[in-house]
C-alpha cells in the first residue's frame, strides 16, 4: 500500500536539507516503524501517562487512546518528535502530531522559514491556503486545513521556536 508523504523541508544556510515526512493518510500501528524507520529517528518510552486534551483532538471523547508511541531525533537547528495517539479497540492512528522544537542553533530567520514551508506542503496537498487564526492573548497562530476525510493544524510560537502540527481523521 502506498502511502502519500509530503515532505515538509527546511534548507540551511548551508544549502543542506532536512525534513519530516508528514502522513496525510490514517494508518494503524503496525505501519509506524515503517514509516520511521528512513527517518533516523528513536523510538522513546515515558514513565507516566500521555494524554491530550479535546482542544488538540476534539474527537478524544469517541475513543479510548493508548500511550502514544513516539519517536524523537534531532538536527541542527530542531529537535523533532512525532507522537502517534491511537485506539485501543482497533490500533488505528486517530492524531499524529509533529514537533519542531528550535535548538540553540535556531534562528528567527529558519523558524520562519519552517512554518511558511509547512504551510506551503500542507497547502498543495489540501489545494488550499488553509484558514489563518491570528494570535490572541491566550492562543498560538495558527492555520487549519480540512477536507471530507482529514483535519490539519499548524500552530507555532515564534519567541520560542515551537511549530506543531496535529493530523486527525474524521
Amino acid at each position: 500500500m502506498k502511502y502519500l508523504f509530503v515532505y515538509v523541508s527546511l534548507f540551511l544556510h548551508s544549502g543542506l536539507a532536512f525534513a519530516q515526512k508528514i502522513n496525510f493518510r490514517k494508518i494503524s500501528v503496525a505501519s509506524i516503524e515503517l514509516l520511521q524507520k528512513d527517518q533516523g529517528a528513536t523510538i522513546v518510552t515515558y514513565d507516566y501517562t500521555i494524554g491530550v486534551s479535546g482542544d488538540y483532538f476534539p474527537n478524544r471523547k469517541d475513543f479510548l487512546l493508548a500511550q502514544p508511541i513516539v519517536y524523537e531525533k534531532a538536527i541542527n537547528s530542531f529537535n523533532f518528535k512525532t507522537s502517534y495517539y491511537y485506539s485501543k479497540q482497533d490500533s488505528l492512528v486517530r492524531l499524529i502530531e509533529y514537533e519542531w522544537e528550535g535548538t540553540d542553533n535556531c534562528t528567527e530567520n529558519i523558524f520562519q522559514l519552517t512554518v511558511k514551508r509547512n504551510k506551503e506542503g500542507i497547502s498543495k496537498f489540501f489545494k488550499s491556503p488553509g484558514k489563518e487564526i491570528p494570535e490572541t492573548d491566550t492562543k498560538a497562530p495558527k492555520t487549519i486545513w480540512e477536507n471530507e476525510t482529514v483535519y490539519v493544524e499548524q500552530f507555532y510560537i515564534p519567541g520560542m521556536f515551537r511549530i506543531r502540527i496535529l493530523i486527525s481523521w474524521k
